[in-house]
């Protein structure tokens, strides 16, 4: 299975990652000038990137602040017999790219009054955004981004995986980055932490 995942991957049509983080890169010169729309597309865009998690997944997701300016992402694996997953997030080396950064601008955008309330809050209805608005609006980014043809919403992940694969991550490292497998729940909370670390600083070189 783990073979046929990178294979399976290989014989899609896959766009490249680096044309979602270059929109990205470039879109961080005025995250102000977004809308609120666009603003939740990137975030949501960047998160599946480097978590490769599913929308529901994504959608679903609590975030929570930590010291350092790392961000931790809880939320419930859905295709792996449905095991809750905590997903730390540190700065990257090129910030313009990094999922902390564009968290920091989703909450920054916020008024205080709503500082608290779910992840994807949406101001201007003043309700939490439902999994079809997160849909349209990462839809949105990819084709600004000038991704062709409307791709699915998951081939961001795939592109994501596709690109790790080509910077040489091994079959078992793209299992454990992408949840392929459950595995150990020990081994990942020891192995996984470093080696996700890893990928994600490779993925985010343009």
């Amino acid at each position: 299975p783990s073979i046929a995942v990178a294979k399976e991957l290989r014989e899609e049509p896959i766009w490249g990652f680096n044309k979602l983080l270059n929109y990205v890169k470039e879109k961080a010169l005025n995250p102000k000038s977004l809308s609120e729309q666009e603003l939740m597309g990137i975030v949501i865009s960047i998160i599946m990137g480097y978590s490769t998690l599913r929308l529901t997944e994504i959608h679903r997701a609590i975030a929570e602040k930590r010291e350092g300016g790392t961000w931790q992402l809880l939320t419930q694996i859905i295709k792996v017999k449905g095991y809750k997953a905590t997903l730390t997030f540190r700065p990257l080396a090129d910030a313009n790219v990094c999922q902390t950064f564009w968290l920091q601008q989703w909450f920054q955008r916020r008024r205080r009054e709503n500082k608290d309330k779910p992840l994807w809050f949406i101001s201007q209805k003043n309700r939490h955004a439902t999994y079809d608005e997160c849909s349209k609006a990462t839809h949105l980014i990819m084709k600004q981004a000038g991704i062709k043809d409307n791709p699915p919403v998951t081939s961001i992940r795939m592109s994501s995986i596709t690109k790790a694969i080509d910077q040489g991550a091994n079959k078992q490292q793209i299992n454990r980055f992408s949840r392929h497998k459950q595995g150990s729940i020990i081994v990942q909370t020891n192995y996984d932490m470093n080696l996700n670390d890893t990928i994600r600083q490779r993925l985010a070189k343009l």
